[in-house]
C-alpha cells in the first residue's frame, strides 16, 4: 500500500539538486491542479532556490486590486513525507503566538479550525474560522508527486465559539481576548510539498490575509514575509531531528496530500 513512498524516503545524502527545468516542470504540474496556485517566479528567484535560499516575496492580485499575499518557497534534501509531517502533525505548533482548536473533522483529512493570533500592541488580536483539507485530486493527477493542503474562511457561530473559549477548550485564550479580537474577513492559502526527480523536496507556503479592523494588509503581509525563513528552517530542523523518532508506529495517523496516512 505504501510502496509509492519509497522514492521519497531516499536518504538525504543520495538526493541530487534538481535542474531549473525540473523545478519549472514541477511547479507547472502543481499549478495545473492546485486550489490556490503559486504566483509566477522570476528567473532570479528560481536561481535563489537552487542556491539554498528561502525565497520570500509579497504580491498582489493582477490589476492591483485585492488583498496582498505572502509566499515562501525552499528546496530541501529532506524527504517530502518528513517535511509534510513537520508542518501537519498537530502535536507541534507552527507559531507560538497562534492558538488553535479543531471544531470539526470530516474524515479523513477535512477539518474546521478556530484560530486566534496574539498581535503585538497597540493592535488588537485577530481571530478566524477556516476549513482546511488535502487536495486529493492534485495528488492523483500528478501520480502522487504534488501535495497541497489549502485552507479558506468558513462560517461559524461566534456565540458557540465563545462558549468553547469559556470552557477552556482553547489553551491560552480568555473570553476577554476572544471579545477584543477582530474577525478576519479574508484568510486563505496553502502548504505545498512536491517531490522532485532527484529526491529533493520543493516546500512552500502562501497566505492571503486581510486582518480587518483598519489594519493594513500590506503591514500583515510584510510581517508574515519577515517570519517565513525562520519558520521554514524550523520545519526543516523538525523534519530532520524530531520526526523520525516522534512519528512511530503508535502515532495517530497524519494524512498526506493524497488522503492516505503517512507511513511511520
Amino acid at each position: 500500500m505504501f510502496l509509492w513512498f519509497l522514492p521519497a524516503l531516499i536518504l538525504s545524502a543520495e538526493a541530487r539538486p534538481p535542474t531549473l527545468a525540473e523545478i519549472r516542470t514541477a511547479i507547472a504540474e502543481y499549478q495545473s491542479g492546485a486550489v490556490y496556485a503559486l504566483p509566477a517566479l522570476e528567473a532570479d528567484q528560481l536561481e535563489a532556490l537552487l542556491d539554498g535560499e528561502v525565497v520570500r516575496f509579497v504580491d498582489k492580485p493582477a490589476g492591483g486590486m485585492g488583498v496582498r499575499r505572502a509566499t515562501g518557497l525552499m528546496l530541501t534534501d529532506v524527504a517530502r513525507a518528513r517535511m509534510w509531517l513537520a508542518c501537519q502533525d498537530a502535536h507541534f505548533t507552527g507559531d507560538p503566538s497562534v492558538h488553535e482548536l479543531r471544531l470539526a473533522l470530516r474524515p479523513p483529512d477535512d477539518a474546521t479550525w478556530f484560530g486566534l493570533v496574539d498581535v503585538p500592541a497597540p493592535f488588537s488580536d485577530r481571530r478566524w474560522v477556516v476549513r482546511s483539507w488535502n487536495n486529493h485530486a492534485l495528488a492523483a493527477t500528478t501520480a502522487g508527486r504534488a501535495w497541497e493542503h489549502p485552507w479558506e474562511n468558513a462560517p461559524a457561530d461566534p456565540r458557540r465559539l465563545r462558549a468553547r473559549v469559556l470552557a477552556g477548550d482553547v489553551p491560552g485564550v480568555t473570553a476577554e481576548m476572544f471579545d477584543n479580537a477582530v474577525e478576519t474577513p479574508v484568510n486563505h492559502g496553502a502548504f505545498l510539498a512536491v517531490t522532485l526527480p532527484g529526491g529533493q523536496t520543493l516546500f512552500g507556503y502562501h497566505a492571503t490575509f486581510d486582518p480587518g479592523g483598519g489594519l493594513s494588509d500590506w503591514l500583515v503581509a510584510r510581517w508574515a514575509h519577515a517570519g517565513l525563513e525562520k519558520g521554514f528552517r524550523r520545519y526543516e530542523a523538525r523534519a530532520r531531528d524530531v520526526i523520525p523518532s516522534h512519528h512511530g508506529a503508535g502515532h495517530v495517523p497524519v494524512y498526506g496530500g493524497d488522503g492516505r496516512p503517512v507511513a511511520p
